[in-house]
């Protein structure tokens, strides 16, 4: 009986060190890992590729796993309902995932490189957290694991912003698996999230609603539902989804060349 209860004090330690790393790790991981999503270095690489920035946001960090069809890459996202990522699949259907990967890092690369070119010691940074990249267990966590595979930019201040995106992913892998071991859909996670109204992430994330400033998860034109039983809506059939964004068209994109 001693050794049970020894067990079970030191499986609730466990856990209060897990949840207590998660919540001080949320800052730097999720907002300052995701900031370049919603920066003008991914708009200006969407239009160096004739693409909008939302397009290049869903298929290049989508693209990290290969050419998948929507109904996958809906999976793989989590917190966009099919009929966004589908209407996104077909309009951007010439676009390669290589490109796509290839133009989404370059943004994120160029995103560290200024944003984080006053971090000390950024090559440290980057050696402890590509020590928690290159060692993590990636079983069911393909989008992850695709970016882990990836090519990986030079050091310095770039690769730093790099490896905080790629520990996102690996923290955003393994919140989604921790919500289904417990039995809750990621859907109804999303509308329930319990934080406070004014950094409702997910919801502010697929809705049309004017997102927090420390709130950065991509691009977020359309809008949700608050009812639960509904889940994620289209727009009324009265009025059609964001146009996208209208952007000066240089010659040609090297992936059409």
């Amino acid at each position: 009986m001693p050794s049970i209860l020894a067990c079970r004090t030191c499986d609730h330690v466990g856990m209060s060190i897990t949840l207590d790393v998660s919540r001080s790790t949320a800052a730097s991981l999720v907002r300052v890992g995701g900031r370049f999503m919603t920066g003008d270095q991914l708009a200006t690489a969407a239009r160096a590729q004739l693409i909008p920035t939302t397009g290049l946001y869903f298929r290049g960090r989508i693209g990290a796993v290969g050419e998948v069809p929507s109904p996958v890459a809906t999976s793989l996202l989590g917190i966009f309902p099919h009929w966004l990522v589908e209407r996104i699949w077909a309009e951007t259907a010439a676009f390669p995932a290589a490109a796509a990967v290839s133009a989404y890092a370059g943004a994120c690369t160029s995103w560290g490189a200024e944003a984080l070119s006053g971090l000390e010691r950024a090559d440290q940074v980057v050696e402890v957290a590509e020590k928690v990249i290159d060692r993590a267990e990636s079983t069911a966590l393909p989008l992850f694991a695709g970016w882990r595979a990836a090519h990986r930019p030079a050091a310095g201040p770039g690769r730093a912003g790099y490896a905080l995106m790629l520990l996102r992913e690996l923290r955003g892998g393994l919140h989604f698996a921790a919500l289904r071991a417990a039995g809750l859909d990621i859907p109804i996670a999303v509308i329930g999230d319990p934080r406070p109204a004014g950094c409702r992430g997910c919801g502010k994330r697929t809705g049309g609603r004017k997102k927090s400033s420390s709130c950065s998860a991509g691009p977020a034109p359309y809008r949700t539902s608050s009812d639960a039983g509904t889940r994620l809506r289209r727009p009324p059939a009265s009025r059609s989804p964001a146009a996208w964004p209208s952007s000066p068209k240089p010659s040609s994109p090297s992936w059409q060349s």
